[in-house]
């Protein structure tokens, strides 16, 4: 993992896949021109919606590669949807030094939810 706000990953050669994770057009300069550094198998994705949406088959490279261990995601801090509030003011702040991960409660089916 390269820290855009540290590094110039430009001049520490080609990669096989450049995921621009910070968004919100804080990353648009270090990744203009970024072609350049990666092969003609090689993919750039980036939450940002300036630059190319994923593609099924990026979403696909980012699971092998996860699955692989040859990509780890950084989680910072997971919060549940009742704390979307809070998340959304952490986030905010610009200090993540990862993923926030809102989760998800799956749904009590009427059933089981009647017997309690």
């Amino acid at each position: 993992m390269i820290d855009y706000t540290k590094d110039d990953f430009a001049k520490a050669g080609q990669f096989d896949v450049i995921f621009d994770t910070v968004g919100k057009r804080k990353s648009a300069q270090a990744m203009a021109g970024s072609g350049r550094l990666w092969p003609p198998d090689g993919v750039s994705m980036s939450v940002d919606d300036g630059f190319p949406q994923m593609l099924t088959s990026d979403l696909i490279a980012l699971k092998q590669l996860a699955e692989s261990g040859d990509f780890r995601p950084v989680i910072d801090r997971a919060y549940r949807l009742e704390e979307m509030v809070e998340a959304h003011h952490y986030v905010d702040q610009g200090h993540k030094k990862g993923n926030v991960i809102v989760t998800v409660a799956a749904p009590v089916k009427a059933a089981s939810a009647a017997r309690k």
